[in-house]
């Protein structure tokens, strides 16, 4: 099936991605940090607010939407993987899976663009490019070729 080579990097791009978020969260601090992150993490540790009766600190939020982002970006990676058996002999799931992909991914580069976040701008555009190019691809294998 034409486009498969495209998808599979996109759904590899995206496991990455969600491997490399993860692990950031176990890498030391910075040695010499400014001092204003100092004093704005020390300002997000101390701002505890509550919801439906459960303390929490921006600190905590942060956190729990990192992890959110390192987990949905596996599993949508995995699952891309997963659907990938069923797109080797459909051409037309093959397309819509790429494009769903494509625009998840190229949402997700927009963000990194906005706010100035290098990594997920470059790999999210990497995987909006290889999702986009299996989609424009995607027709079944001419006769007699694997």
């Amino acid at each position: 099936m034409r486009g498969m080579n495209c998808y599979t990097i996109g759904a590899v791009i995206y496991v990455l991605t969600g491997l490399i978020h993860g692990m950031t969260h176990f890498a030391p601090p910075p040695e010499n940090p400014k001092p204003q992150t100092v004093a704005a993490q020390k300002a997000m540790a101390e701002a505890i607010d509550e919801m439906m009766g459960l303390s929490h600190s921006l600190t905590d939020i942060l956190h729990c939407l990192s992890w959110y982002m390192t987990v949905l970006t596996l599993v949508a990676g995995t699952l891309a993987f997963t659907v990938r058996r069923a797109c080797r002999t459909d051409a037309g799931l093959l397309r819509k899976a790429s494009i769903v992909m494509a625009l998840g991914a190229a949402v997700l580069a927009a963000m990194g663009a906005k706010y100035g976040i290098g990594p997920p701008l470059v790999l999210f555009s990497l995987a909006t490019l290889s999702f986009a190019a299996a989609a424009l691809r995607a027709q079944p294998a001419a006769a007699g070729s694997a």
